[in-house]
């Protein structure tokens, strides 16, 4: 085929852009790709049409990505390690600092997203949350948290809330407290039913953690747990301020919905409900949580976990306290 013939021809398939100066040799080695794929042209031909050389061309395509100058396969045996070993769940930015953390390896996001394209390595999509509704008591609370759930200082702002587990074919329930400034959770209980009293000792166990000078806020739904008057004693008893969401408005609770996106994401939904059993389901909990505190980077602590950032930052918040 000659230039001017195929000219014409991607003049008819409307890809003359392929001919625009603005195109970066990676836009142009890409709409090569296709046209060759999706019309046949001949790479040579539209190489030289392109005015783009066909050895850098198909040393982009062997190694994958534009600026890989050369495939490292240990680092892609320890990307692929890791991937795995955290169940497929996490995308390049969190694989870079748990590689990072784990390893001592300092990579960069964008090199663990270049290799994890190569290889095919994609997070697996969080499903679609269902909000339960409970009944609710008579107790309710002004929403003093109002969604800032910046917090100043270690137990100044807690959230609570509670969650379903489902396995086999019954239903555990999980109750958390978790600190807003760290993201911490302080403590959690797990019932095989609805009761008061282990959400009550979830929040008892929490507050054994805070200063004795400190008057944490404490937000919840309005749950009927949380209307009830034991609650209202409790919370009174303890010295908290109460704090409640609007009725049926779950991101004024947005903290605790996302730590319990983050479990079932990372953790439960990567079996289906009939391979859990009441004992693998509590230790699955069990060690998130671990791992969730003391190990996993979150973004907004700079990538620090929640107990190393308050390690690192306990003199600022006790000297903000005194």
């Amino acid at each position: 085929m000659t230039k001017l013939q195929l000219i014409e021809e991607l003049q008819k398939s409307k890809h003359l852009d392929l001919l625009s100066k603005s195109l970066s040799k990676k836009e142009k080695w890409e709409k090569i790709i296709k046209l060759h794929k999706n019309y046949s042209f001949s790479i040579k031909d539209l190489c030289n049409l392109a005015n783009v050389s066909r050895s850098g061309f198909y040393k982009w395509v062997k190694n994958g990505q534009s600026h890989f100058n050369k495939w490292d396969e240990n680092l892609e045996q320890i990307i692929k390690i890791f991937y795995f070993s955290f169940n497929r769940v996490y995308g390049h930015q969190m694989l870079s600092h748990l590689i990072k953390k784990f390893s001592n390896l300092d990579l960069k996001p964008w090199v663990v997203y270049r290799y994890m394209k190569k290889l095919g390595l994609f997070a697996i999509t969080r499903r679609k949350r269902y909000k339960y509704n409970l009944e609710s008591g008579n107790n309710k609370y002004d929403n003093v948290l109002n969604r800032n759930f910046v917090a100043s200082f270690f137990g100044e702002k807690l959230v609570t809330d509670i969650t379903y587990l489902h396995y086999d074919n019954n239903t555990m329930f999980l109750s958390i407290v978790k600190d807003l400034y760290s993201g911490k959770i302080l403590d959690f209980q797990i019932s095989d039913n609805l009761d008061l009293q282990f959400v009550y000792t979830n929040i008892k166990n929490s507050i054994s953690q805070i200063d004795t000078n400190i008057q944490p806020i404490l937000h919840s739904d309005q749950g009927l747990h949380y209307t009830s008057n034991r609650y209202a004693t409790l919370i009174s008893e303890l010295g908290f301020i109460p704090s409640m969401s609007r009725k049926g408005n779950s991101p004024d609770n947005g903290a605790c919905e996302t730590f319990f996106a983050s479990l079932k994401t990372e953790v439960i939904y990567i079996k289906p409900r009939s391979k859990w059993t009441k004992k693998s389901m509590i230790e699955a909990v069990i060690d998130y949580i671990e791992f969730y505190n003391y190990f996993r980077p979150q973004k907004r602590l700079n990538w620090e976990s929640p107990q190393d950032f308050l390690n690192k930052n306990k003199s600022n918040w006790i000297a903000f306290v005194n």
